[in-house]
């Protein structure tokens, strides 16, 4: 005998996005581990003209990743945190490795950590994140240009202030001012959401002709 197949009358957005995270960012991860087979040359060598644009998919795709992933972020932002006790000068040093190896769009920036060395209580992988989409969000401001990329300097400081660490993050290439787009609100509400998570406040956020600029505060120890 058949049976009915159940058809839902309502989704919760949230709880779905993040139930199904795998599912929704494999397509991707597929398509990036086959473009990156042939551009190593798996398949056989390569025309410069072939190369350029599988270079062009290859960092669409993480573009489109790296949007599906923080909505999936977006989604799991209640989760529990892992607190643990970690030197902010090392977590800065990762979070700047791990946007440098992820940013998808070509602009040409590196990223200075200037921190001191602290000790913080905090959930190490989501603060590296956040950190992340804090650089993310400032990268915005600048604006894609037809020729070589400008050259973009990022910085993380760190300094204690009594009871809490303020950080800051600049970006020193800012050529003009633009409105904030889906990238920026969505970044922006991630990296905020995951301060204020883990008891911190953002401080500032500012643009101007030459700097855009980010700066929050964390509590130095929580509990558990």
């Amino acid at each position: 005998m058949a049976e009915n197949t159940p058809i839902p009358t309502e989704l919760n957005l949230v709880d779905f996005i993040a139930g199904a995270a795998h599912d929704l960012k494999s397509p991707f991860n597929r398509s990036l581990g086959f473009l990156k087979l042939v551009l190593k040359g798996m398949d056989g060598p390569l025309s410069d003209q072939a190369r350029e644009d599988l270079t062009i998919s290859y960092q669409n795709n993480q573009y489109a990743l790296l949007l599906m992933s923080s909505l999936i972020e977006a989604a799991r932002l209640g989760s529990p945190l892992y607190l643990a006790d970690c030197s902010l000068e090392q977590l800065s040093a990762q979070a700047a490795a791990d946007w440098k190896k992820h940013y998808p769009k070509q602009k040409n920036a590196a990223v200075v950590v200037v921190a001191q060395d602290i000790q913080v209580r905090v959930d190490e992988i989501l603060m590296r994140r956040c950190l992340v989409y804090w650089l993310n969000y400032l990268l915005e401001f600048v604006p894609e240009t037809a020729g070589p990329p400008p050259e973009v300097n990022l910085q993380i400081e760190a300094l204690q202030a009594g009871p809490n660490c303020e950080l800051t993050l600049r970006s020193h290439a800012v050529q003009t001012q633009t409105p904030p787009n889906h990238e920026q609100t969505l970044y922006g509400y991630i990296a905020r959401r995951i301060v204020e998570l883990h008891g911190g406040a953002l401080l500032r956020s500012e643009v101007g002709a030459q700097e855009a600029l980010i700066q929050f505060s964390i509590p130095l120890t929580q509990g558990d």
